[in-house]
């Protein structure tokens, strides 16, 4: 009898205890509620790297600073930003004032628009066709 009053005593407290650690972690929840910022804060917050398209006519090139004006904008270029002229891989210098031009930049800090790619002149032809997967294609052979 005075071993089975300890050895009940321990098997009880470490009932016990698992049971009172059980029960709070079962009680968590891992779902976060959702929660819109927009809405919250009044307004609509975009990251400060995310690509933004532009497209215009060049209206300005100033080569000491590397910045190319489209309309109210001035663009900064970097040794990052990717220059395409028909297609091909092109530089700094191939830019020309009244060329038509598109490309994307990001905002950094102070504001400034980074050029991340810069295409002169217009469109290639097969630029615009969308490309789809090789996946797509129906078999007109199906069992």
């Amino acid at each position: 009898m005075k071993t089975f009053i300890p050895t009940f005593t321990v098997a009880a407290l470490a009932t016990a205890l698992v049971i009172g650690l059980a029960v709070p972690v079962s009680a968590q929840s891992t779902n976060k509620p959702v929660t819109n910022e927009a809405a919250t804060n009044g307004a609509a917050t975009k990251p400060k790297n995310e690509r933004l398209p532009f497209k215009g006519t060049v209206d300005a090139v100033d080569k000491s600073a590397m910045t190319i004006k489209v309309g109210e904008r001035t663009f900064q270029v970097t040794s990052g930003t990717m220059i395409i002229k028909a297609g091909k891989p092109a530089t700094f210098d191939d830019a020309k004032t009244g060329e038509e031009c598109g490309g994307s930049y990001k905002k950094t800090s102070g504001d400034k628009l980074e050029l991340l790619s810069l295409r002169l002149g217009p469109k290639p032809d097969g630029a615009a066709a969308p490309v789809k997967p090789a996946g797509d294609a129906k078999k007109k052979d199906q069992p």
